[in-house]
């Protein structure tokens, strides 16, 4: 008589390929190598995302400014199974870029769709083709073929070497939202009788920030 494993899967069932390469999309929990009892427990991957030594948390920025055109990115997986990236939007690879200025960036080498656990790496490269002197923005989305992860976003910001904006101010005095990846290179202020909801993720430039007026008292966010 066969013992079987989660979900009934015996160990002619997983991994499949070889062990570098175990497919973490195996059951829902994740099943990893059976051992001789046919018994197996719950893997998954980790990704992180580098440019350097520099990590980039899902949901930050990244920024760059003057002429730099090429930023390379590195993709690990530091879990106990494969990772799995899924073409996504354009068809050509798991790298997608939207967002305000998505017309400003360009991708320029993409990863492989299966990333190796244990530490296993990939790169990819974006282009950035705007102009020097202009500030834009883009959200750059890797798109996981992974039942139980989001997608892994973060905002990828060119800064224009001497921020136009700062020393300007942009009032609110009615409603407003603020949605997906932006960013801002000058002072914000929320007049008493506004209000800003804040619904994605937003950065300020060095010096920026945001001022909430009520009542005669001042709450003041200031970018370091």
């Amino acid at each position: 008589m066969e013992k079987l494993g989660i979900n009934g899967q015996s160990n002619s069932d997983c991994p499949e390929g070889t062990p570098s390469l175990i497919d973490s999309d195996d059951s829902d929990p994740r099943v990893g190598p059976f051992d001789t009892n046919y018994y197996s427990t719950p893997v998954a991957p980790q990704i992180t995302v580098n440019v350097g030594s520099y990590e980039i948390k899902h949901g930050g920025f990244y920024s760059f400014s003057g002429d730099t055109t090429l930023i390379n990115f590195i993709i690990t997986n530091n879990g106990d199974a494969q990772l799995n990236l899924k073409e996504e939007i354009t068809g050509e690879g798991p790298i997608y870029i939207t967002g305000i200025n998505s017309d400003s960036f360009n991708v320029y080498h993409e990863p492989a769709n299966h990333i190796a656990m244990d530490g296993g790496q990939d790169t990819f490269t974006i282009q950035y083709i705007g102009e020097d002197w202009l500030s834009n923005i883009a959200e750059i989305r890797i798109a996981l073929d992974e039942f139980d992860m989001d997608d892994f976003a973060f905002g990828l910001v060119h800064t224009a070497q001497d921020c136009p904006g700062l020393g300007t101010i942009e009032v609110i005095n009615g409603n407003e939202e603020w949605s997906g990846f932006q960013f801002k290179d000058h002072g914000v202020r929320v007049n008493d009788g506004g209000v800003l909801t804040i619904t994605g993720n937003i950065g300020f430039v060095e010096d920026a920030y945001l001022n909430i007026s009520r009542e005669e008292k001042s709450i003041l966010i200031a970018a370091p």
